[in-house]
């Protein structure tokens, strides 16, 4: 607000917001593997801002699982992530589930 720079040091009074709550969530995709795919999936969540825990990968028939565990302050944002991984080419399915924290 412009008008704070105008008032006087005693009207003013020193706030502290608690840190915002981090949560843990996980990414399950499953898509037809390909070249590039979990560098192409792993760019859209970097440009989302939000730090990736731990990556595991698996393969049956030309489909491949990946599970990815993110950490998070803002489900808009994890929303936002899923729903830009969801038009990734080959991508056939996204679910998010909420994990326990550590």
């Amino acid at each position: 607000c412009p008008n704070t720079a105008e008032l006087k040091d005693l009207n003013k009074i020193k706030v502290k917001w608690p840190p915002a709550k981090k949560e843990f969530w996980s990414f399950d995709i499953t898509a037809t593997d390909r070249l590039g795919l979990l560098a192409q999936i792993l760019n859209t969540i970097a440009e989302e801002r939000l730090n990736v825990k731990s990556i595991n990968t698996s393969e049956k028939k030309n489909q491949f699982r990946i599970m990815i565990r993110i950490e998070a302050e803002d489900m808009s944002i994890i929303k936002a992530a899923a729903e830009k991984i969801k038009k990734i080419a080959s991508i056939t399915n996204v679910n998010l589930h909420k994990d326990q924290q550590a």
